[in-house]
């Protein structure tokens, strides 16, 4: 029995199609977020919580609230650092401890494939390689210590769901940025040869996901990914394939871009977190045997998921709806040094 459900960080990407999906299959939801975005539901009970203040968290427990979403995060793109630990970790921990007090029956932690260092070409299991490389990783990780910590002994089912990178429909951020350079014909680049095994998972197939933990009850850690993807190189040269773009795929060498980055983005110049330069040579991919034991399959491949994404893009006129609230990965990205790069090609 799910009872009311609340989705924390409802106003995001990810929350609010969660939340909205859950309306349409009939739930009673609550969601919490510091403003409300214009794509959610009418039907969702909205509450403004800064999620790292109990008593605003507290104000939202109204009804029958059995289970809880929380997704409410700082993304590496807001590049927020220095407030990672109170978001993301203490947010974590308020949340999971007002849910604690009033008696929830599930919980869902929605975490991050950051919490991994890729050192193999292997799928990552969900219990090892967890040595984050970054800020944002290290909060994730620390969340996750948190809920476990706090739901241990009781009769509260726990879920960590771990998704690769999100695209779908209305995906801004880096992607906008790569769907602009496509549509214009602008050169695509990849840190190494981006030949590594790179995966992807699309909203639609996260959210089936996050519902059948939901539903079932179930506890344990869980890795989202689609089973049909290829390098990152080949990704790309699908959608420039499609777009019927006069783009190509350049190479850059691995250690001097990255070396590269590092510096451009203290110097605030590259449009690239250390999360996405430090990541994208390498493989990164799951194995999500625990996600399909519970009857999940994704529908979509990586390149279905990029194609749909940009061809919304392109409805869109080159650009996404980025509504006062939303989330950061539906707003724009700017090129930065990047572009500059483009023109000596």
């Amino acid at each position: 029995m799910l009872g009311v459900i609340l989705v924390t960080g409802v106003s995001g990407y990810l929350g609010v199609k969660i939340a909205n999906r859950l309306i349409d299959n009939g739930h009673e939801v609550i969601g919490v977020d510091i403003n409300r975005s214009p794509q959610l539901s009418e039907k969702v009970v909205f509450h403004t919580v800064d999620v790292r203040h109990k008593e605003q968290i507290r104000t939202a427990f109204t009804g029958n609230i059995k289970t809880v979403i929380h997704a409410a995060a700082l993304v590496p793109i807001t590049r927020m650092y220095n407030e990672y630990k109170s978001v993301n970790v203490q947010g974590t921990q308020a949340v999971a401890e007002v849910s604690l007090e009033f008696q929830i029956l599930n919980f869902v932690q929605i975490s991050s494939s950051s919490v991994y260092r890729a050192t193999s070409d292997a799928p990552m299991e969900p219990n090892l390689g967890l040595n984050p490389i970054e800020p944002y990783g290290k909060s994730k990780l620390k969340a996750e210590a948190i809920v476990e910590e706090t739901f241990r002994g009781t009769d509260i089912s726990l879920a960590i769901v771990r998704p690769r990178t999100i695209i779908g429909p209305d995906r801004g951020g880096i992607f906008e940025l790569f769907f602009s350079w496509i549509s214009a014909g602008k050169p695509i680049f990849t840190i190494g040869k981006g030949d590594k095994p790179f995966q992807f998972i699309h909203v639609d197939d996260l959210v089936d996901a996050i519902l059948i933990v939901s539903h079932t009850s179930a506890s344990g850690v869980f890795n989202v990914g689609t089973d049909r993807y290829g390098s990152l190189r080949s990704v790309f040269q699908d959608l420039i394939l499609h777009a019927r773009s006069k783009s190509r795929v350049i190479a850059l060498p691995k250690c001097l871009t990255i070396s590269a980055l590092f510096i451009l983005e203290l110097m605030k110049l590259s449009p690239l977190t250390s999360w996405h330069y430090r990541t994208l040579p390498r493989a990164f991919h799951f194995n999500i045997s625990s996600m399909k034991n519970l009857g999940w399959s994704p529908k979509f491949s990586n390149a279905e998921m990029l194609i749909q994404a940009y061809d919304s893009y392109l409805a869109r006129g080159g650009r996404m709806e980025h509504a006062v609230g939303s989330s950061p990965h539906s707003r724009p990205v700017k090129g930065g040094i990047l572009s500059w790069i483009q023109k000596m090609f």
